[in-house]
């Protein structure tokens, strides 16, 4: 379909005239793949010097000839596809990487180059594949703040003028830490958000999705002084009592679909419910929790310690079946990775601190830039961490799908296969016929490097060295040992902390450096106390656990917070040190599912195999709608994390993409531009222009947005309309919450 939509055909475009187009903010936050990460000696023998043209070329070919089974970045699912694992099955010296490329390997996709590809090009191609291993490894979680900060600058200085109120009173607890705080340090901040910022704000935080036009007109004429307060409990569903029904009935379940789905996608996310295992009954066991709001600390014992003939059966059963490693074959699978796996997730997840780089090594000689804790960790802590899942039994019942088995007992182990030929995997001792049991420090690995079979590893808690009860099955111990510890509450709140106020009190919320959390016995210099706010953290932390660890309690606390409420707007007395103290709201941009939906809800328009993305269960639609999402930052759920980095591509898509251009086109059944051009009795074009500003802004035009847009449309009628609508989703403001 030939669009209408182009700047040759509108003279001077409406996008030049009134707006400030995402590629002003996306461009400056491209990262180039072709950029090296800083060599570090202690993990790579062999010196890789690879850059300008030569590591622009071997990009382009890895990306044209490799990334389609090994990914762009070279962290592909499956083991023996695996690139950045270190976990070299042909070799992983340079010379036998480049050997494997040019001679391929017989009876499997990796099909010879040497006829494709020149010895030159072949020896830089090794080295590209080297320098991917090294990028993932020196690759660790950054501080979101300061990007936070230059994006929230960025789009208050394009945003129209608006006034707020004045911060007059103390919304909770959280404003006599955060704005206590700032008057001990005379630190200036910005004033509460305008009705129309808030409304956009919380709907798409607590919904995922922007408020309807008649939501806005109506939230913006409301005069009740609460208003506020009573739009956050309806959208967390905490407003049953005034529903109709009957009154034993009544309760939080009857919260909307759309916080059930934002939360459900979050947690999808989160949990990693990809392909692997039974996607579809996890969603459900998520969208349950959410629902009902069961207790946080109840969900993570249950999903830490259920069991499961299927997981077709048993929805919980999907975080632990999600961590399962195949082996060589398909039909193995590797029982001490798995259990590695576990450990890294639900340490990561429910604790904030990230085990990964010490899953290889001792943290002594790696990690002293970058965490103080871990520094003084070694491998063998965090063998002691996995072996409490060393009696799970996870098996394939059925070769013919993703479907697992999860019980207690014996690991199913493929030691014939590992004994006499696989060198060097002998075990010491021999397996019983059930494949052995616990965690062998001798099982091989196709993940990380060789385990040292003569350390001393029992199950042992990291953070606090208590063993488990003799009588009591160790994953249910580790449960009760993750959910009772501080840290869990601690780094749950700051989590939710982050997704609402853009930056966790700890940044970022999974780089926990747990040796710099009290002000009363700060870290030696140069390391400084990483919380901003650590008082607060605490406050929040027993607030949850006191109520039960209820996340519509701690989401309703945040959001009746003026610091939740401030506007984003502080020009006049920022400094660049005010964002550490919350005293602006950081801007962030949405999610990939949320910029999607976005667009379907100011458009009416849906397709692509899919209505609104977070409905779903996981990443769904068609091509076109993958590669979208994919350009946008979305998680496959397998490799790679959600991340809201911008591009020129995402510029590109939103401007010139036939996804967006289909859905503005009065010749689209169902588009709001056709039913604004065919409405009865017709409407102005002012009518026009509000509608559509409320519709995708979620605020009304200002007086010069007004004269400028009924003048284009006076002059292009339907087309006009179109350009509009196309325009404003192409402002800046769009793809943020501001």
């Amino acid at each position: 379909m030939e669009s209408s939509l182009s700047p040759t055909k509108t003279g001077t475009c409406l996008a030049v005239l009134m707006l400030n187009c995402t590629s002003v903010v996306l461009a400056t936050d491209q990262q180039e793949i072709t950029t090296p990460p800083p060599a570090r000696p202690q993990q790579d023998a062999e010196h890789i010097s690879l850059e300008g043209e030569s590591l622009q070329a071997a990009a382009s070919t890895f990306t044209t000839k490799c990334a389609v089974c090994h990914e762009e970045d070279g962290n592909a699912a499956g083991a023996k596809m695996n690139l950045a694992d270190r976990v070299w099955h042909h070799g992983g010296t340079l010379e036998q990487i480049a050997e494997t490329i040019r001679d391929g390997v017989a009876d499997t996709k990796m099909k010879p180059q040497k006829d494709n590809l020149s010895s030159e090009q072949i020896a830089d191609l090794a080295k590209y594949v080297r320098l991917l291993a090294q990028r993932m490894h020196d690759k660790t979680a950054q501080p979101e703040r300061q990007d936070a900060a230059a994006l929230t600058s960025r789009v208050t200085a394009q945003l129209p003028p608006a006034e707020g109120g004045d911060v007059k009173r103390r919304g909770n607890y959280i404003d006599e830490h955060i704005f206590g705080k700032m008057k001990a340090d005379s630190i200036p901040h910005a004033g509460l958000s305008t009705d129309t910022e808030f409304l956009r704000r919380i709907h798409l935080d607590l919904w995922g999705r922007p408020p309807e036009p008649t939501n806005v007109r109506e939230f913006v004429a409301d005069t009740d002084p609460e208003k506020r307060n009573k739009l956050i409990d309806r959208l967390l569903g905490l407003d049953f009592m005034e529903k109709p029904g009957h009154d034993d009935y009544k309760g939080p379940w009857l919260v909307d679909g759309r916080f059930v789905s934002k939360w459900a996608y979050f947690f999808g996310d989160l949990f990693r419910n990809g392909p692997q295992g039974s996607a579809a009954e996890f969603h459900t066991y998520i969208k349950l929790f959410v629902k009902y709001n069961i207790p946080y600390d109840y969900v993570v014992r249950d999903m830490l310690t259920t069991t499961a003939l299927t997981g077709n059966v048993n929805g919980a059963a999907g975080f632990l079946i999600r961590n399962e490693v195949d082996g060589l074959r398909c039909a193995d699978v590797m029982h001490e990775d798995t259990c590695d796996e576990i450990a890294v997730n639900a340490t990561k997840t429910f604790l904030g601190v990230d085990l990964e780089c010490i899953s290889c090594h001792d943290g002594a000689g790696h990690l002293e830039k970058i965490n103080l804790w871990l520094t003084k960790r070694k491998r063998v802590e965090f063998w002691r961490q996995a072996s409490f899942f060393g009696n799970l039994r996870i098996i394939r019942p059925s070769l013919a799908n993703q479907e697992f088995t999860l019980l207690d007992g014996p690991p199913l182990r493929p030691e014939s296969i590992w004994q006499g030929k696989i060198a060097n995997y002998a075990f010491s001792a021999e397996p019983t016929p059930t494949g052995g049991t616990g965690y062998r420090m001798e099982a091989p690995s196709v993940l990380r490097i060789p385990r040292d079979r003569n350390a001393d590893v029992y199950p042992e808690f990291i953070l606090t060295k208590e063993r488990p009860n003799e009588r009591i099955n160790p994953r249910v111990e580790f449960a009760r040992m993750i959910t009772s510890h501080p840290q869990f509450a601690k780094a749950t709140v700051n989590l939710f902390w982050s997704k609402l106020m853009t930056v966790g009190i700890v940044d970022p919320p999974f780089g926990w450096d747990l040796d710099r959390q009290d002000p009363e016995n700060p870290p030696p210099a140069p390391w400084t106390v990483q919380p901003s706010h650590p008082e607060l953290l605490d406050a929040l932390a027993r607030d949850f656990q006191k109520h039960n660890y209820d996340l519509r309690h701690l989401l309703r606390t945040i959001c009746r917070s003026n610091a939740y409420q401030l506007s984003s707007r502080l020009d006049k007395d920022y400094k660049p040190d005010v964002d550490r103290y919350y005293a602006r709201k950081l801007v962030r941009r949405l999610s990939a599912e949320e910029i999607y939906d976005a667009i379907v809800m100011a458009t009416g328009v849906t397709g692509n195999g899919v209505g609104y993305i977070m409905d779903t269960g996981s990443p769904p639609g068609d091509a076109e709608l993958k590669r979208f999402l994919d350009f946008f930052g979305q998680s496959n759920r397998i490799t790679k994390q959600a991340e809201s980095k911008g591009s020129i591509i995402q510029a590109s898509l939103m401007m010139n993409s036939d996804l967006i251009k289909r859905k503005v086109l009065a010749a689209t059944e169902g588009s709001r531009v056709r039913g604004l051009l065919n409405r009865q009795p017709p409407a102005s074009n002012r009518e026009v222009v509000e509608e559509l500003f409320l519709a995708t802004l979620s605020r009304f035009p200002t007086e010069q947005e007004s004269a400028t847009s009924v003048r284009h449309i006076e002059h292009y009628r339907g087309q006009g309309v179109e350009d509009l609508q196309w325009a404003l989703i192409n402002k800046l403001e769009f793809i943020v919450n501001y």
